[in-house]
């Protein structure tokens, strides 16, 4: 075998079957699927068994495992020679094997391969394409494309060897692992580069309904973490420096305006601490580390005001609602 997928999963059942199955229909057959179960109680496991294929191996916990420690396992676990990570929801072309093993034929010495790929809702609906990328991609540019929001990755779909996602450490443990695939592909790829294939060959599904779950405490914690990593770049290499002082305001004042309109979707009684104000302040001590002597006022931002005024009053703020669901609506 020379490839392996790794699925971490919990309570999946509704989930796990178009995955598994899109692994199994892989036109290259050279590889073993490795489950990562953290304590499933719905189902999952009897399914997966019931599969009897002897390519998936079953690694289970006698107890509830939260999704950093349930993917620090990884690491731990043997592995073939290249590895994959899969989200339990999303699903692969048949042709993503054959495709990266190409790739990797044509770009031996890359640090990570990836595919194009394109988003799904939770119907399975397609919503868009990703971002088109470039076939053989610096640091400095992968760098460039996030600070620039140019960029789009995932935690599925890329292949990497495994004994250098040993070696950094696998993902980084940020809360939730919000942004923590960012500081993952940047580490792997510092040395030499990113290989992309041409070809669109997985399905990344993105669930509107997660908004709520992500807009609050967790994610500005886990976003001044990625912060951190930026600023210990600026220090390790002079390039790295002078590109994130040339983009990082327009990098945070993105962050801030999406985060804080992004929080009025998020009913109030949902948001824990989080507040617009909150979001504010999180950005300018981020604006500190990396751009220390700009002027990073987040308050002059028109966009910022309309944020404060919409989420002023439940009368404001169920107009905007409505309005922007009136926008989706198909006629």
């Amino acid at each position: 075998m020379k490839y392996s997928f790794i699925v971490p999963t919990y309570n999946s059942e509704r989930w796990i079957q178009p995955c598994i199955n899109s692994i199994l229909a892989q036109t290259y057959s050279k590889f073993d699927i490795i489950i990562l179960d953290s304590g499933s109680i719905d189902g999952t496991l009897e399914w997966i068994k019931s599969t009897g294929d002897n390519r998936i191996r079953i690694y289970t916990t006698d107890r509830r495992l939260d999704i950093v420690e349930n993917w620090g396992r990884i690491t731990g676990i043997p592995k073939n020679e290249f590895m994959t990570i899969m989200g339990h929801d999303d699903i692969l072309y048949p042709n993503y094997l054959a495709t990266v093993d190409k790739l990797i034929e044509r770009f031996p010495d890359a640090g990570l391969y990836q595919t194009h790929f394109n988003f799904i809702d939770g119907k399975g609906q397609l919503i868009r394409a990703c971002v088109p990328m470039k076939t053989h991609i610096t640091a400095v540019e992968f760098l460039e494309g996030v600070l620039q929001n140019t960029i789009e990755i995932t935690a599925t779909g890329f292949m990497v060897r495994s004994k250098e996602y040993d070696s950094i450490g696998g993902i980084p443990s940020y809360p939730n692992l919000l942004y923590a695939d960012t500081e993952l592909w940047l580490k792997l790829i510092l040395q030499n580069y990113l290989a992309v294939a041409e070809e669109i060959c997985f399905e990344f599904r993105f669930h509107i309904d997660n908004t709520s779950k992500s807009a609050g405490l967790i994610r500005l914690t886990a976003f001044e973490r990625m912060v951190d990593f930026f600023s210990q770049l600026k220090n390790e290499n002079p390039e790295y420096k002078l590109l994130i002082e040339q983009n990082a305001f327009a990098f945070l004042k993105s962050y801030v305006i999406g985060s804080c309109h992004k929080l009025i979707y998020v009913s109030k009684v949902n948001r824990g601490k989080v507040t617009i104000q909150s979001i504010i302040s999180s950005a300018k001590k981020c604006a500190e580390k990396i751009i220390p002597r700009s002027k990073f006022i987040p308050e002059h931002f028109k966009e910022i005001h309309l944020a404060k005024f919409i989420d002023s009053n439940s009368i404001t703020r169920s107009m905007f609602l409505f309005y922007k669901s009136f926008k989706k609506r198909t006629f």
